[in-house]
């Protein structure tokens, strides 16, 4: 353990010395429920205390900290205090003092909260508890002289401030009945400290007293828990454990996960019923995900982190309607199966309102015990089935699923069976589900290149088309039938030109519909027309990628009141790296290689953003239940259009704005040569399709960006130079409509050295077979006038201004 300067090291002990444990008879240890005034997660412990000589049972605090005490009775004011001539408090004045209450202990060391984290965390809650409640103690006669008050060894010899805000040193006469009071009064007390062997403050010092009824009975309460906001103390209630900036953390739980770090933790019959044989959490942490797979929360295989399964809980028990079986008396085998058929709609009568954070908050466990005493149960199913065509992916009445409700990205890897979602949160109460009401979803895609695989949208068809998801003006609040029909000298040209080249780069990305979702390759997820992803993140987890990018965008228009409601990622549990409002604006402003990008992270119990693991980036965003979430958001949700738009369309901008390096092109044209800018050279809205779409698959390719002294110097990258010179050799640039379509060849070649793959999108941009070959139909009711680009010089027209703020 560490040793903090002024503060000895930080160490554990059990709360009742091991002397005194064999002095107490029959002991028993409960929960806080069977001691008035204590959460249900307190550890009461309870006994008959009877020893051969007449000693106190005093308390010895589990760790070290800030005293402060909390009274049940009334304080006595410094002036009714009884003090001898030289200001020391007499022995009356001391049994008038002795007073009953709640004693807390606040870890204010840095080096003690350091190595409570690294062996005090219970991984389930992943923060550790900073404070400790012990009650109802007594503070007897010797702890208020010699430990609080004595002149040698006293803990509280400090300067404390009278009625008229007078600092009053401990040399004072007035000082006893001064501190006396303000520790009684709930101010800050002293630091018990740990010295270097066991006998420290807490062993060789006079302690609270734990109270004794004429039976010779005890029962006393013990809390554990953290500060939402570790700036304030401990708020001055009657209740502490009430107040909503505390959050507790289960206490026999706790002291089991710390067993072996416990001193004076010898056998007795005390220590064998707090521990159970059970010297650390993995029990306890078995017991949570039993009930939250009782619940159907959870892979069937029991193999996801349970911060991923606490995760989903929370979303789920966010919704208005969830699950129940449809038949009370289902028996627990039965309902383990998890075939949606035997479920029906239910209102959801125990609500989550805090952060999707992953973590068993307290909020969060009181409502799992609520779930489990309602029989609420998990209001989403994945089932896999095969034996299905793919001209007509509907599962038959009575049919079995392979995978009754998958979970984990990898679960199976059999891409012939096809994804369905039975989701109750979309239902009526009273209503349930038969294979009628099953929605596909995808499939599993292996990838052998990068050798991942994982959850996959099927290529949209006639069949398959779901109307609200394809990529059209409406979907982003603009009229389609008006921009089919503006000509060049209509003011909507500009959109429906701009509408034209950013729908021919989806229909690459994103096959022109926004729940075609990937999570097959090593960028986690893909959405949206540029298929943001979160590529290199799976290097380092803390790397800027473009999902983040879109996150920061939503996390912004929400908080901003452009859009509420529009940052669908922290519904799922994510939230971009940002901690005030200018880093907000910074953050959809940033961008690398003409390209947005931004830290990702997941949401704490304080609704702040925390690291992501590299199991996060591969596992948790492309597992099934949220691959299912963003293909829901891409066929329903009313809000992520508009913002899905502005995104690609910041990015065009971004990208026309780019300059030739006017060296090269000096040297090219043997001339002095102005720095053009893309747009001014790439005008046909074919040409910048196909420049957007190869930007979009390799921004580096297309943007050189260099740092300038505190400045970031964009222009045009060495393969988009190289294609203007081949174009030159066998086009003038005066002759519009040619340099066009050379810009175009020139374009497609140069893409050849970079990825073979690229001239094939190019190609099937410029073709569209999804037109006219019934084999490659996605079912498009685009009016075709928004998706056939235009060649000639001048026929681009980008939309203004940026969009940006």
């Amino acid at each position: 353990m560490t040793k903090s300067p002024g503060f000895g090291p930080f160490l554990f002990r059990l709360p009742i010395a091991p002397g005194d444990r064999g002095d107490i008879d029959t002991p028993v240890v409960a929960d806080g429920s069977t001691l008035a005034g204590w959460p249900e997660e307190a550890l009461v412990i309870k006994g008959t205390w009877q020893p051969d000589n007449k000693r106190s049972l005093m308390l010895r605090p589990v760790f070290p900290g800030a005293l402060q005490f909390l009274a049940d009775d009334p304080v006595p004011s410094p002036e009714a205090i009884d003090v001898d001539a030289q200001g020391s408090v007499t022995s009356a004045g001391l049994k008038a003092c002795a007073l009953t209450g709640k004693l807390y202990i606040r870890i204010r060391s840095g080096a003690h909260l350091e190595d409570m984290k690294k062996c005090g965390t219970l991984p389930a809650i992943g923060v550790a508890p900073i404070w400790a409640a012990y009650g109802p103690v007594k503070l007897g006669p010797n702890f208020l002289a010699d430990t609080l008050l004595g002149r040698n060894n006293g803990l509280y010899r400090r300067p404390v401030t009278s009625a008229d805000g007078e600092q009053v040193p401990p040399t004072d006469s007035r000082w006893e009945a001064l501190a006396l009071h303000a520790f009684l009064s709930g101010a800050v007390g002293p630091n018990l400290l740990y010295g270097t062997s066991l006998n420290d403050d807490a062993a060789k010092l006079a302690m609270p007293e734990l109270v004794i009824g004429t039976d010779k009975s005890f029962a006393v309460g013990i809390a554990f828990g953290w500060l939402r906001d570790a700036s304030k103390d401990l708020p001055t209630l009657r209740d502490k454990m009430r107040d909503k900036n505390v959050e507790i953390v289960p206490a026999l739980p706790f002291i089991r996960h710390i067993g072996k770090e416990v001193l004076e933790a010898a056998k007795d019959s005390l220590v064998d019923r707090i521990f159970e044989g059970e010297d650390d959490s993995k029990g306890w942490h078995a017991r949570l995900r039993a009930v939250l797979m009782a619940m159907g929360f959870g892979d069937l295989g029991g193999n996801m982190p349970i911060e991923a399964v606490v995760r989903e809980f929370q979303i789920a028990a966010s919704a208005r309607v969830v699950a129940k079986a449809k038949d009370p008396e289902a028996s627990v085998d039965q309902l383990a199966e998890r075939d949606f058929r035997d479920l029906v709609a239910v209102a959801n009568g125990a609500h989550y309102k805090g952060p999707i954070s992953g973590r068993a908050n307290q909020e969060t466990r009181r409502l799992i015990r609520e779930w489990a005493r309602l029989g609420q149960r998990s209001p989403l199913i994945i089932a896999a089935y095969s034996g299905l065509s793919d001209a007509k992916l509907e599962v038959p009445n009575g049919k079995a699923a392979d995978h009754a409700d998958l979970w984990r990205r990898k679960e199976t890897e059999d891409n012939k069976l096809r994804m369905f979602a039975a989701d109750f949160t979309r239902l009526r109460p009273g209503v349930g589900l038969d294979e009628n009401g099953l929605e596909l979803i995808g499939y599993y895609g292996p990838y052998d290149e990068f050798k991942t695989g994982g959850p996959a949208s099927l290529r949209p068809t006639p069949a398959r088309h779901v109307f609200f998801a394809e990529f059209r003006p409406g979907r982003i609040g603009l009229d389609e039938s008006k921009l089919a029909a503006a000509k060049r000298n209509d003011p909507l040209y500009p959109a429906a030109s701009t509408f034209r080249v950013i729908r021919a780069v989806s229909e690459i990305e994103c096959l022109g519909h926004l729940d075609q979702i990937n999570a097959l390759d090593d960028a986690g997820i893909s959405y949206g027309p540029c298929h943001w992803s979160m590529a290199k993140a799976k290097d380092n987890a803390a790397n800027a990628t473009e999902f983040g990018a879109l996150s920061a965008y939503l996390f912004y228009l929400d908080k901003r009141g452009a859009s509420p409601g529009v940052d669908v990622l922290a519904r799922q549990g994510f939230r971009p790296f940002l901690s005030t409002e200018t880093q907000a604006l910074r953050a959809v402003r940033e961008n690398s290689n003409g390209a947005f990008k931004w830290r990702l992270g997941l949401i704490d119990d304080l609704g702040e953003s925390r690291q992501m693991t590299l199991d996060d980036v591969l596992n948790t965003v492309p597992s099934w239940r949220n691959f299912y979430r963003w293909v829901d958001i891409g066929r329903r949700d009313q809000l992520i259009g508009p913002p899905t738009w502005t995104m690609a369309l910041r990015r065009l901008h971004q990208l026309m704005t780019v300059s030739f390096p006017s060296k090269r092109l000096t040297a090219l044209h043997k001339k002095e040569m102005a720095a053009p800018t893309l747009s001014s050279v790439f005008t046909s809205e074919l040409a910048v399709a196909i420049l957007m779409r190869w930007h979009v698959k390799w921004p580096n390719h297309i943007v050189e960006t260099k740092k300038v002294g505190d400045q970031l110097l964009r222009t045009a990258d060495d393969h988009i130079v190289r294609a203007y010179a081949a174009a030159a050799k066998v086009a003038d640039p005066a002759k519009r409509d040619a340099w066009q379509l050379a810009l175009v060849d020139a374009l497609k070649t140069e893409s050849q050295k970079v990825d073979y793959r690229l001239e094939g999108d190019f190609d099937k941009m410029i073709q569209q077979p999804w037109w006219n070959d019934p084999k490659e139909s996605r079912g498009h009711e685009i009016d075709r006038a928004l998706t056939t680009l235009d060649s000639a010089h001048g026929s681009f027209v980008l939309l203004g201004p940026d969009p940006g703020p």
